[in-house]
């Protein structure tokens, strides 16, 4: 809800029954950014501009009504992944234990971000298991190739 003319704020008639234009500029922001968020624009917008932190508040404040369950499944994989590019790195699993107990079309990448979390955080053993998942499981993965290579490198 952005100011719609240029200039000075001043009321104008707008006629019995109208909301004046300084009405509608003082809308709250909260109500501006439910709207927003309901279609995950927002949340896309900061995912693709880096802005990490935007991504995980924004989150925080979605709008879960109505959503289909294929934008929803792709909004919690950037959920997870703006929570390890942070380095939250355990809060970033919590988000990502629904997407890896379901099939869908972001598995593997959700399978792959598991692993480099359990890389980040030290764990060789458990990072293994999710890479060789990818090679096993999803050969066909633009994930193969890296699984493969991160493997060698772990072993």
């Amino acid at each position: 809800l952005r100011k719609i003319q240029s200039g000075k704020n001043q009321p104008t008639d707008t006629g019995p029954g109208q909301p004046a234009e300084s009405d509608l500029n003082h809308a709250s922001a909260d109500d501006a950014a439910k709207v927003r968020v309901t279609s995950g624009q927002d949340i896309l917008k900061a995912y693709l501009a880096g802005d990490f932190e935007g991504v995980v508040g924004l989150y925080r404040g979605l709008a879960e009504n109505g959503l289909d369950p294929q934008i929803k499944i792709q909004i919690d994989y950037w959920y997870a992944n703006a929570l390890f590019r942070t380095g939250r790195f355990d809060e970033a699993l919590l988000a990502l234990k629904g997407l890896l107990q379901s099939e869908h079309h972001l598995k593997d990448d959700a399978i792959v971000l598991q692993g480099l979390i359990f890389l980040k955080q030290g764990h060789k053993q458990l990072a293994l298991v999710q890479f060789q998942s990818i090679i096993d499981n999803y050969p066909t993965s633009d994930y193969h190739r890296l699984a493969v290579l991160t493997l060698k490198e772990i072993e």
